[in-house]
């Protein structure tokens, strides 16, 4: 029960084309407040990315952003295994084994299934 849009795939492709419209009255509304992060880009420079994160929030550098996965407090969300990982590449493309499933989901994303 809960998350009923991401049980279907043309369900899940409307809910992110709305998400999308949201975020751009957001940006349009409040330029320059919203920090958009792109996983590929994250993965390709963690430090650069978590710097200008930290930039974005007016909050100081620390090397342990680096290290999060060795962090052992106790992580409560759905995440839970991934974040006692450090960033990998091998979730990037992985969709792409799956194209023949995912049709209905990327005609629904229709131009966000290319261009993000």
């Amino acid at each position: 029960h809960g998350q009923e849009f991401s049980y279907d795939q043309t369900d899940l492709g409307t809910y992110y084309r709305s998400y999308r419209r949201l975020m751009k009255h957001w940006y349009n509304v409040l330029p320059g407040r919203i920090f958009e992060v792109i996983y590929e880009n994250v993965v390709a420079n963690p430090e650069s990315n978590a710097r200008a994160m930290l930039d974005h929030c007016e909050l100081t550098w620390d090397p342990a952003c680096l290290s999060f996965h060795k962090n052992t407090r106790q992580v409560l969300t759905a995440s839970a295994i991934q974040v006692r990982e450090p960033v990998y590449h091998s979730s990037i493309r992985r969709w792409q084994r799956y194209e023949t499933q995912l049709v209905p989901l990327r005609k629904a994303l229709g131009e966000y299934a290319e261009h993000g």
